[in-house]
């Protein structure tokens, strides 16, 4: 909720550009972070999406959910109770639909001092016993990079991870289903009651790219 005119207008000449995108670039890798969750990040995205049965030439949307108590005793939710809430409406709403869905599960959730005993991979197969058709998991044992899913992705759904920042500049479309840094800043999909989240989702796939205003938005 904070006011965006401290970086609205900014100048965003080549050289903050430059310094900003070879950051944001290098978040892939981890060199330039105190933490970080992958010991070999696996690129190959297209190779590991075609290996679990996604068809690339057809539209994906991707669930990117944070680790289920991350933040939680911190900020507000609002549409959803929750994000195990927000999480299996979403997956409702997609169930059987011609349209793929691939949720990534949080690499944090084992890929950290503090091993996650709720899972977001578990509590799905929990509710169901047999995935939907259009159904496909990621778990956090991947090594496959969440950073790869933008360029094969039409729209990106998540909750409260900040990753809807680092997405955007590459022009991704997010949409924000809880608390998130990124919302409210005028480059993301900001519902404000679930009626409004279900009819965004009924527009999916989008079948284009952020237009450059927002990019250029979400890079300030």
């Amino acid at each position: 909720n904070e006011p965006v005119d401290t970086w609205r207008d900014i100048e965003l000449n080549n050289k903050v550009e430059s310094k900003l995108m070879n950051y944001l670039t290098s978040r892939r890798y981890g060199h330039n972070d105190w933490t970080y969750y992958f010991k070999n990040p696996n690129f190959d995205v297209k190779e590991e999406l075609v290996k679990i049965g996604v068809d690339i030439n057809k539209p994906v949307i991707s669930i990117i959910p944070n680790i289920i108590w991350d933040a939680q005793m911190i900020y507000p939710n609002n549409i959803f109770k929750n994000m195990l809430e927000w999480l299996f409406e979403t997956l409702k709403f997609f169930e059987n639909k011609d349209i793929q869905v691939i949720v990534r599960s949080h690499p944090g959730e084992i890929n950290s001092e503090r091993i996650t005993k709720q899972q977001v991979k578990k509590e799905i197969l929990k509710k169901y016993l047999e995935l939907p058709k259009n159904f496909f998991l990621i778990g956090p044992e991947s090594s496959l990079s969440t950073y790869g899913l933008v360029d094969f992705s039409d729209t990106i759904i998540i909750y409260a991870t900040k990753m809807g920042m680092e997405y955007t500049p590459f022009g991704a479309n997010v949409i924000v289903g809880g608390e998130s840094y990124v919302k409210n800043k005028g480059f993301t999909y900001d519902p404000k009651t679930k009626d409004e989240y279900f009819k965004l989702l009924e527009k999916l796939p989008l079948k284009t790219k952020l237009s450059e205003v927002k990019i250029e938005l979400a890079k300030k």
